[in-house]
């Protein structure tokens, strides 16, 4: 059974990732065998997964996403925190402690945990990546929760600005951590900050029927 130091040796075989422009169909061709494997052959039960279309528009958020606040802070390690809010207004904390050897992203992959796809991308992001002094970890629920499923961050640092790619509902988020920080923020250890959304938030009007009057 192949382990993930076997996964990541693998990925060096890649010689080289083409995009069709004219159907947006990824493919890898390997140095060895110099046969195509295309990535519709991925038995996840989702629908095709091109790396291209995975890496998503600059600006843009998960669909169930009206906005994402992220903070960076050394303890003294990294660790990175995640507050998701809700088209709703509603928020939802989670976090990732980028403290961990780079495979241990892939634990619980052997054990059936997370779909192919999101694993694939995993490798291809840490791939794309690869010329960076990164970080990567799963995303789990605050206060010891559990993990969250198909969920995995990356930070980096380059040009100035601290980096996080998100892997989520199979795509590649990434978010530059350019906020002006205040002092009480850096005396909690706070390194960096970043905020992509909607600014601003209007409760939406209540029909009088839903409340009963």
């Amino acid at each position: 059974m192949a382990t993930a130091q076997d996964i990541l040796k693998n990925l060096t075989m890649i010689n080289n990732i083409k995009y069709n422009n004219n159907n947006n169909n990824t493919s890898i061709v390997s140095k060895e065998s110099n046969e195509k494997e295309d990535i519709a052959s991925l038995s996840s039960g989702i629908a095709t997964l091109s790396f291209g279309e995975a890496l998503a528009s600059s600006g843009t958020l998960p669909s169930k996403w009206r906005g994402v606040k992220i903070d960076l802070f050394a303890n003294p390690g990294h660790t990175l925190k995640i507050t998701i809010i809700r088209h709703d207004g509603t928020r939802f904390a989670c976090s990732s402690q980028m403290n961990s050897p780079r495979t241990h992203v892939f634990r619980g992959r052997e054990q059936g945990q997370g779909t192919k796809s999101h694993w694939r991308l995993v490798e291809y992001l840490m791939e794309l990546r690869d010329d960076y002094e990164y970080k990567i970890s799963k995303v789990s629920k605050p206060r010891k929760g559990g993990t969250i499923k198909d969920f995995v961050a990356m930070i980096y640092f380059t040009q100035e600005v601290w980096n996080v790619d998100l892997v989520y509902e199979h795509k590649i988020w990434n978010f530059k951590l350019d906020k002006e920080t205040s002092s009480a923020f850096r005396d909690k250890n706070g390194i960096a900050s970043g905020y992509n959304g909607i600014t601003g938030y209007s409760k939406p009007w209540e029909e009088g029927e839903e409340l009963g009057i």
